[in-house]
């Protein structure tokens, strides 16, 4: 697992200094809801804790990346301000993705980068022009979604091999000890 993050954050990062935007938004989206649904099957078990009223009144259709997110936040796997960033990378990336004609961060796309919360917690600056301005806040965004996501996983991981290890122990010391016997 970890050898396979580490290797798609590391094309991530080639794709977010040599392609499109188009190809960078697309790119980070697919990468956020794999992210999302690794998250979601590792902890399928987890009771909701709070049930999410839609503004609409309607839940997503199951498997989509908004599903996921919905999922997420019910099950308070990720902290709020990740999953409304996730939300605004996963809408982002709709304008790009229902839109053959979308090439940069258009005036819709660049109203989506100003809503991300995360630029603005982690003390990022501002810049002057808006399309980089757009950019800069998008792929803070992201890096620190993409964050937040893989540290989930990494911590689940570690508790795993921790209530492992010490089974391991137990059933090592009753071994131990019904061979004394």
């Amino acid at each position: 697992m970890y050898a396979r993050l580490t290797r798609e954050i590391e094309y991530l990062a080639q794709l977010q200094a040599t392609e499109s935007e188009r190809s960078n938004v697309l790119s980070v989206g697919c990468f956020l809801e794999d992210l999302l649904r690794d998250i979601l099957f590792r902890f399928e078990s987890t009771p909701k804790v709070a049930p999410v009223e839609l503004k609409d009144g309607r839940r997503p259709p199951r498997n989509t990346f908004a599903w996921r997110i919905l999922e997420a936040r019910e099950r308070q796997l990720l902290p709020e301000n990740v999953l409304v960033d996730v939300d605004t990378i996963r809408e982002i990336r709709n304008i790009f993705a229902h839109s053959l004609g979308a090439r940069g961060l258009n005036a819709a796309a660049r109203a989506q980068c100003d809503r991300l919360v995360l630029p603005d917690n982690a003390g990022e600056p501002r810049e002057a022009s808006l399309d980089d301005r757009a950019r800069h806040r998008f792929n803070a965004a992201a890096r620190l979604a993409i964050q937040a996501c893989i540290s989930r996983i990494f911590q689940d991981e570690d508790e795993y091999r921790h209530i492992a290890s010490e089974r391991r122990e137990r059933e090592a010391a009753r071994d131990r000890g019904a061979g004394a016997e």
